[in-house]
């Protein structure tokens, strides 16, 4: 790849394809018609999962197209990477704190964003699945995935641009493939228990079995097993307990812990929410449905998997758990890999969030608003059919006792 940052985006898409990556043309950051645009971050094509490619005739023809479109690359098996986005000051201070407790640096092929930098890296086999926030400040770009890559404008007036552009893509530490490819509770459970020893905490005599039964006792509730929790906290205990307890008092915290079963957790905000709701009826608007621009970008069968997601959003008050294990069946898809491959387009109407448990989810702020709305003029009208009901049963009670109410005793 050369290194000079004066490449134009067309030219870095075709060196890019050369390599293996499946490229794609990026929004201008001057924007676009589409009403979801976010400037110079998405795709100027639909269905941009099957549309990424190697080939230099379709990518000459897309930036003859969009001559001022930046340059994406397609993460995942078939472009053989997956890409860790340190996002401003947070991420930093993680990718510190992982690089201290792992005696590790991220020599690999880096590029600087806008807020912050983009460690690219070999994919490890298996999925990796795309999810934000996997630690504080750090997201992945894995299976399904996309990532602006340099000589990209980025909205801020900076560009995308390589830290040394001849450097190999490295493969992944062992503890970081685990870390992008298990489950998001257990990720960040374990991250917390080894940031925990990478802050110089440090856990005195006295205190040592209490803070380990803690931590374990949290890795067991996200579903670890024996294993997994002797090896946290065998590196905790090594890095924080000062001094460190004997080797067969930690296995046996981890052996004591593991026979008790994973804890149920608590039902996420979207859960309750659909648990709770009082509107089973959707409103469904049908011109301002065929007048959306969106769906125009979409399939068929994405429009089908988007419609049942947005009628599944209004159990939950406009939010669903972000979870693709579930979305894929409430879209009713025919397989999780043909919606995993094609979820970018479906889901851009839903912005990632966490509730107030930290809990991933997804809220579609139109359906979230108008459910309000409409939830509160539910309400009202319950109330007044309480007030009503209430007013009936005292006037008939005054016509028992033969003193009937004027007008005005019973408003």
């Amino acid at each position: 790849m050369s290194s000079s940052e004066t490449l134009q985006c067309v030219d870095a898409a075709l060196e890019y394809a050369r390599r293996g990556f499946r490229v794609l043309p990026i929004c201008p950051v001057r924007g676009c018609r589409s009403r979801t645009c976010k400037p110079g971050k998405h795709p100027m094509v639909g269905k941009w999962q099957e549309c990424a490619c190697s080939d230099p005739t379709q990518i000459r023809q897309w930036f003859s197209k969009w001559p001022d479109a930046g340059v994406g690359i397609a993460t995942g098996t078939e472009s053989k990477v997956f890409v860790v986005d340190v996002d401003g000051q947070q991420g930093e201070e993680t990718l510190l704190s992982l690089m201290k407790t792992h005696d590790w640096n991220p020599n690999t092929l880096t590029a600087t964003t806008g807020r912050g930098r983009h460690l690219y890296f070999c994919h490890p086999g298996g999925k990796v699945i795309t999810r934000a926030a996997i630690a504080p400040g750090l997201d992945v770009r894995g299976d399904g995935g996309l990532v602006v890559a340099p000589p990209s404008p980025h909205v801020t007036g900076a560009h995308y641009q390589w830290v040394d552009a001849d450097k190999p893509i490295a493969d992944a530490p062992a503890w970081l493939a685990k870390m992008v490819t298990e489950s998001k509770v257990k990720a960040a459970v374990s991250f917390q228990a080894q940031h925990t020893s990478a802050e110089d905490v440090v856990i005195q005599e006295g205190e040592r079995n209490a803070k380990l039964l803690s931590i374990a006792g949290k890795l067991r509730a996200a579903g670890m097993g024996k294993n997994e929790i002797e090896t946290q906290l065998m590196s905790l205990n090594n890095h924080a307990c000062k001094p460190p307890l004997a080797d067969e008092e930690v296995r046996g915290i981890a052996h004591s812990i593991s026979k008790y079963p994973p804890r149920k957790s608590k039902a996420s905000l979207a859960t309750r929410r659909a648990e709770g709701n009082c509107l089973p009826y959707f409103p469904l608007y049908v011109n301002e449905w065929l007048a959306d621009r969106d769906l125009l970008f979409m399939d068929a069968e994405q429009r089908g998997w988007y419609l049942c997601l947005v009628l599944e959003s209004w159990k939950g008050a406009g939010t669903l758990e972000n979870d693709t294990d579930k979305l894929w069946k409430l879209a009713r898809a025919s397989s999780k890999k043909t919606f995993e491959r094609k979820q970018d387009a479906v889901l851009s109407k839903f912005e990632e969030v966490t509730d107030e448990d930290r809990r991933p989810i997804l809220v579609n702020r139109v359906m979230e608003e108008l459910w309000r709305v409409q939830h509160e003029t539910w309400q009202k009208k319950v109330a007044a059919g309480n007030a009503s009901a209430k007013r009936s049963k005292q006037r008939n009670e005054a016509n028992a006792e033969g003193n009937p109410l004027e007008p005005a005793q019973a408003a």
